[in-house]
């Protein structure tokens, strides 16, 4: 009888087992889940790493970006400066180009109007006679440019000092004659000896 309960209580735990069918299904599901949610996880992973990956490339690309621009800044400011030292240098020469041109046309300006003999505003002649001092007189010959010192005290110096006072007085009238309005009764004045000899 005790062989009989014990068969009929394994009988009856037999009966109550699981169905090893719904056991497999439950055991595939449940490997599916697992390995679905294995992926799940190894794809965020994957996409984790490409998205940082991606946030290295950019964070390489713009530092790179920067590092170029800082050195177009650098270059750029070295080639401004050189050129604007070029710039003054060549300023800093024109400008003393054109102070010493400015001297030297000055000079040449000043040496000119030194050795000009104006020409006398009443005669509209240049004054041939120049007393110089000390009984000398610089007479002035316009037809060859030249001039000569003429000593008062010797006698043929004398004579040419008093032909060029003629003419110089002769111009005189004549230009007396040219502003009256009876240049006729100018003309009818006679030369006069300026000079006189000892």
């Amino acid at each position: 009888m005790n062989r009989l309960i014990i068969l009929a209580l394994a009988l009856l735990m037999i009966s109550c087992a699981p169905d090893p069918r719904k056991q497999a299904t439950a055991d595939a599901i449940r490997t599916d889940a697992a390995i679905r949610a294995a992926a799940a996880n190894q794809s965020r992973e994957q996409e984790a790493q490409i998205h940082e990956m991606n946030m290295q490339d950019r964070k390489a690309a713009q530092a790179e970006w920067q590092a170029t621009m800082t050195k177009v800044i650098h270059w750029g400011g070295v080639f401004a400066q050189v050129t604007i030292a070029m710039w003054m240098l060549g300023l800093g020469v024109a400008g003393v180009w054109m102070m010493v041109s400015t001297g030297q046309a000055y000079a040449k300006y000043a040496n000119l109007r030194a050795n000009l003999i104006p020409l006398d505003p009443r005669t509209r002649q240049f004054p041939l006679l120049r007393y110089e001092g000390k009984g000398y007189i610089t007479l002035t010959n316009p037809n060859d440019n030249s001039v000569l010192l003429l000593d008062t005290r010797n006698n043929a110096d004398t004579a040419k000092i008093k032909a060029m006072a003629n003419v110089q007085y002769a111009g005189a009238l004549a230009h007396e004659a040219r502003l009256s309005h009876r240049p006729g009764d100018i003309a009818k004045i006679e030369a006069a000896q300026i000079i006189d000899g000892e």
